[in-house]
């Protein structure tokens, strides 16, 4: 478990290094409340008219608890900017992390997705969205 922290954090120093431009809105989180090998990075990545929330990994357990924190920083830091989050990397989605993600969507985020797994969730997520929405309309 040791070599594994050290070339962790070798990696997230080479990492950091390479990207100085980036902001520092949230917080990369590679191995510091690891769950088992369960792990969430979370990068922001702040444009013009947009901040994107870019998740890599699992968005399980207390993630889900991250990824939120992040997501009302995000937004109070950046109010009239449209916030996305990038679920391109994401390999896994518990309950909890569905139940953030359609309220994420119901505030009006959008959520990206890529291949067959995050999409189908996406797609799910939304639909209910849409559906909440017009029960309420």
């Amino acid at each position: 478990m040791m070599f594994h922290r050290e070339v962790m954090g070798s990696l997230q120093k080479a990492w950091q290094a390479a990207s100085p431009g980036r902001s520092r809105l949230a917080m990369d989180v590679p191995y510091t409340a690891q769950v088992g090998s369960d792990m969430l990075r979370i990068t922001t990545h702040e444009g013009p008219t947009a901040i994107t929330l870019v998740l890599e990994g699992k968005c399980r357990g207390p993630w889900v608890e991250e990824l939120e924190r992040c997501w009302r920083q995000a937004a109070a830091t950046a109010p009239g900017r449209k916030l996305r989050v990038d679920l391109e990397k994401v390999g896994f989605v518990d309950e909890r992390g569905k139940e953030l993600l359609a309220q994420m969507c119901a505030a009006g985020i959008e959520l990206c997705a890529a291949g067959l797994m995050m999409t189908s969730l996406v797609e799910e997520i939304a639909a209910s969205c849409s559906a909440t929405a017009k029960q309420r309309a």
